[in-house]
């Protein structure tokens, strides 16, 4: 028996089915910043009444469309009544795909006007700038982002993992929130983070912004937004 362990562990060795178990290992929610158990699954239909809507963009690089990822998430704020009307989020949609610049740009659009969402979030790194440009040309108004020095994805994904362990964050049972949810778990060993930053993106500026706060932040003053008809997956 012995033997043929070491002959099944040697023709492993090197193969893609080893290297898909390690990154399984790797992966796994003990090793996790967010959980997967942490994300709350939204079992309606449709989405709950969101009151604002954040559209979060990370751009590949234009010459590299081979081999980057360009992702956009959508996420909604929403008032729980069964938590006393606590303010939680839900992921809305998420779209990923190598695409080449004059595509990203019509898919940005098309995202932006299905949603209509209250801010339009892109990170000015690799094709981002351009976007930036081509965007507010077309009238969109696209806010920039631009991650100071020292912040870096590792420091924004821990600053955002108390929403998920608080059980704020919500995601449909869908393909592409459940996409969403195993990339974010395997950060920072999985093979891609495009959502990550995506979501870092958006759930920072819901942070900064006052839409939504943990038991541990000072009392402040509450805010009220103008409440938006409800959107379909």
């Amino acid at each position: 028996m012995a033997t043929r362990s070491a002959e099944v562990c040697q023709v492993l060795n090197g193969s893609p089915l080893l290297e898909r178990a390690v990154h399984a290992a790797a992966t796994s929610d003990t090793a996790a910043i967010i959980s997967r158990k942490h994300w709350r699954i939204w079992e309606g239909d449709d989405p709950p009444a969101c009151e604002y809507i954040i559209q979060s963009w990370d751009t590949a690089h234009e010459t590299k469309t081979t081999s980057d990822y360009s992702a956009c998430t959508t996420w909604g704020v929403w008032y729980n009544e069964e938590e006393n009307d606590k303010p939680q989020l839900i992921l809305l949609d998420a779209f990923k795909d190598r695409i080449a610049f004059p595509e990203l740009k019509q898919v940005a659009f098309k995202q932006w006007k299905e949603w209509q969402p209250d801010a339009f979030i892109v990170e000015k790194k690799a094709a981002g700038g351009p976007l930036i440009q081509e965007l507010r040309a077309m009238g969109i108004p696209v806010q920039e982002f631009t991650p100071s020095r020292g912040n870096d994805k590792m420091v924004r994904v821990q600053a955002i993992a108390d929403l998920f362990s608080s059980g704020m964050v919500w995601a449909p049972d869908t393909r592409w929130a459940r996409e969403v949810i195993e990339e974010v778990a395997a950060f920072p060993v999985g093979e891609h983070d495009d959502y990550v930053d995506t979501t870092s993106q958006a759930l920072l500026r819901f942070r900064q912004g006052g839409f939504i706060t943990l038991d541990t932040d000072e009392a402040d003053e509450p805010q009220f937004f103008k409440r938006r008809s409800a959107a379909y997956y």
